[in-house]
């Protein structure tokens, strides 16, 4: 994580990745093979844990607005609090926006996502291709929104949130 965080995906090497994790080189290629295979790993718990987090925030509400500002907060919050997440997104941001949608996690965030707005939108007639693209709207404003403030040292997450929440549903 740290060696993603502090160089990138691009400039990292796996004798930098093996020195700052302990593991001896053979482990390193018995368990993963390349640094790639490591950063994937990362990417996909990292997504999972925003699942969590997200899912537990817009449970926390029944409409749509609420759950959206609590969910992009949550979101927020985790990456910032994370020790180098800001930064880890920041310079792997093509990485990242190659490999997002390809995670398991990922869908399971667009589900859960499709699922709640049809819990906070009862009266909305989505097809399943729109909810689909709605879900995937969202997931995308909350990365960009991310990836774009992150020359701001003190960055206001219910600000940002409140932000993101308008443009989603105004």
């Amino acid at each position: 994580w740290k060696v993603f965080a502090e160089i990138g995906l691009d400039a990292a090497t796996v004798a930098e990745i093996v020195a700052e994790s302990g593991v001896s080189t053979g482990s390193f290629y018995n368990y993963f093979g390349t640094r790639e295979a490591v950063f994937d790993e990362l990417l996909a718990e990292m997504v999972g844990i925003v699942r969590q987090r997200t899912q537990a925030a817009r449970a926390q509400a029944d409409d749509l607005r609420t759950m959206l500002l609590l969910s992009y907060k949550a979101f927020l919050d985790f990456v910032l609090e994370t020790e180098g997440g800001r930064e880890f997104c920041a310079r792997n941001q093509p990485h990242i926006r190659a490999r997002l949608y390809g995670l398991e996690s990922t869908g399971g965030v667009l589900s859960d996502l499709k699922a709640d707005i049809a819990r906070g939108m009862p009266q909305a007639t989505f097809s399943d291709w729109e909810l689909s693209l709605v879900a995937s709207l969202i997931l995308a404003n909350g990365m960009e929104a991310l990836l774009q403030s992150r020359a701001l040292p003190d960055l206001d997450t219910e600000a940002l949130s409140r932000i993101m929440t308008g443009l989603a549903m105004d």
